[in-house]
This record gives structure tokens, C-alpha cells and sequence, in this order.
């Protein structure tokens, strides 16, 4: 398996260079914000000052508008159309003292580095592939590595879906007998443009060696633009501040307990340098919950530093 995983792993490697070389050298590549924001745009509205009339579409604006205006909203919409057909990728690495999983437990007790690498298109809007890894230093391999597709949609102006299925690769050397690979199937809602930031997800997790068992999380998050306060404008896009809280409720996903597992509170900060570089770092204290359920050595009371960096192409 470890020959396997370094193949894979090379694989990884390869794909994100090719990723990043042909975004780099595509300037058309937009990051998904800004996909975002053009998938969002308000409408276009007329270049006549002398009327207030707004139109949503080009067959619209052949209607109401001059032919000069026409075909200014003509190439406006086909310069939007061919940015938002672009390919975005979004690198993402991070320095952690130590792995704890999404179900509360600790996996490996010393410094991680852990990188992403998350593809999407305007073509096919909403889906994302990400492709996820843990290297372990101390043992010198990559532990685990995750492949996720995930689909995302608004419900309403406030409330966005999401579904994923994640494929764990697993790779921890003389305990590969005892660790298998895990199917995850995760549904989730989230709240969007409210002063609060509140998400839930439903996990369910497919396991040879660890059955199918369910997990339950609801978070709270609140963030604040403190870029004014510190006198960063103009240096800086922006310097965020946030923090949130946390629970889990675990039944049997990847343990044997069933109950809520843990809560956890963090706090990090955001500095967007501009360019598509964001550099970031954290706090997360966790505490375990049903003792009874889940060992306190599996579910220490423990804290989490990270430090990392996001590149948008």
C-alpha cells in the first residue's frame, strides 16, 4: 500500500503543478469569489443618462435600448459568459500541531502539514472536486488522503444545500490491518448574508471494519473587518477577525460510542494580501462531552494551533 500511496501521491503532485501552471498562465482563470460574483451580478443597467431603464438580458435590451447601447450590453455579457466558463482552483496548506479528525478524535498527536487543492468551472456551477492530504513528518508519509466531490445550491436568499461524497484513503504503516478506507456521504445547510454564520451537517459514514454510523455537527461562527481599526488600508485587501463554536453529536461514526462527543471553540484571523493570497491562523480548544461514551484518550480535552495560506487562481 505504501508503493501505492506514493504513486498517488506523485499523482498529487503532479496534477496540482499542472493546476497551478496553466492558471497561472491563463490570465482569463478567475477565483471562485469572483465566479461568484459574476454568477450574482446585479443587472446591467443603461448607459443612456437620460432614462432609469434596466434591463436583465441581451434579447431585453434589443428592445429598449439604442444600437450602440445594444451591443455594448452584447460584448458585456459575452466577456461575463467567457469568465465565468473558466476553470477556478483554490491551493490551500496548513501547519497544525497536531490532526484531529472531524469526529473529535485525535489521529496523529504531533505536527501535520495538511494541503488541499479544490478545482470548480462556471460551466458546471455549484460542483467542486477537492483532493485532500495528511503528512505525517515524524513517520515520514502522507496518512491519509481524501477525495471529495460536492455539490452546492441556494434554497433561498438566506439558506444555501450542499451534498459531498468523500472516498478516505488511509496509509498508517503497520496499523493498515486495523484501519480501512471509509465512504462518507455529508448533507448540510448554511446560512448566508445574516449577522450570524450557522451551519449543520449530516454525516453518514460507509466502513468495512467500522459499520455505518452517523455524525451530527452545528456550528455558529461571527466575523468582523478590523482592516480600518488596525490602519491596514490600502496596505492590505483585508484583515478579518472571527470566532465560533461547535458540537458534535457521534453515533458509532468511526467509534464505538453513541452521544455527543465533543464542543470546541476557536478563534483565528484572515489577511487578505491581495492577488489571491490569504494568510491565515488559529486556535481551537476542544473538550469531550460523554466520557462514558467516548474515552477521554480518544476524545482528549486538547487545543489545535494552525498556520496557513490560500492561494486563489
Amino acid at each position: 500500500m505504501n508503493l501505492e500511496m506514493n504513486r498517488f501521491t506523485k499523482a498529487i503532485a503532479g496534477l496540482s503543478a499542472l493546476v497551478i501552471g496553466a492558471c497561472a498562465s491563463n490570465e482569463k482563470v478567475k477565483s471562485s469569489d469572483e465566479i461568484k460574483a459574476f454568477q450574482n451580478r446585479p443587472v446591467i443597467e443603461s448607459a443612456n443618462k437620460n432614462d432609469d431603464i434596466r434591463v436583465k438580458t441581451y434579447e431585453e435590451a434589443k428592445r429598449v435600448l439604442t444600437n450602440e447601447e445594444t451591443q455594448r450590453v452584447k460584448d458585456d455579457y459575452a466577456e461575463v459568459r467567457e469568465k465565468v466558463d473558466d476553470i477556478a482552483a483554490t491551493l490551500n496548506t496548513v501547519f497544525r500541531s497536531r490532526y484531529i479528525a472531524t469526529p473529535g478524535f485525535v489521529v496523529v498527536d504531533n505536527p501535520v502539514i495538511q494541503s488541499d487543492l479544490t478545482i470548480s468551472s462556471g460551466r458546471i456551477p455549484g460542483i467542486t472536486a477537492n483532493i485532500w492530504g495528511n503528512y505525517n513528518p515524524e513517520s515520514d508519509r502522507f496518512t491519509e488522503v481524501d477525495f471529495t466531490i460536492a455539490y452546492t445550491a441556494p434554497i433561498t436568499d438566506n439558506l444555501t444545500g450542499n451534498i459531498s461524497a468523500s472516498y478516505f484513503d488511509f496509509d498508517f504503516g503497520e496499523l493498515d490491518d486495523l484501519v480501512h478506507n471509509i465512504v462518507d456521504i455529508t448533507a448540510g445547510i448554511d446560512t448566508v448574508g445574516l449577522p450570524l454564520d450557522v451551519s449543520f451537517r449530516a454525516s453518514q459514514i460507509f466502513s468495512k471494519n467500522r459499520g455505518h454510523g452517523q455524525m451530527y455537527r452545528a456550528s455558529a461562527r461571527k466575523s468582523f473587518d478590523i482592516t480600518r481599526p488596525l490602519g491596514l488600508e490600502g496596505v492590505v485587501d483585508a484583515v478579518t477577525l472571527g470566532g465560533g463554536i461547535s458540537a458534535a453529536y457521534n453515533d458509532h461514526y468511526a467509534t464505538q460510542g453513541n452521544g455527543f462527543s465533543h464542543a470546541s471553540g476557536e478563534i483565528g484571523i484572515n489577511i487578505d494580501v491581495g492577488n489571491g493570497w490569504t494568510l491565515y491562523g488559529s486556535y481551537l480548544r476542544q473538550i469531550p462531552l460523554d466520557t462514558k461514551a467516548f474515552p477521554k484518550d480518544t476524545f482528549p480535552d486538547t487545543d489545535l494551533w494552525s498556520v496557513g495560506f490560500t492561494k486563489q487562481f
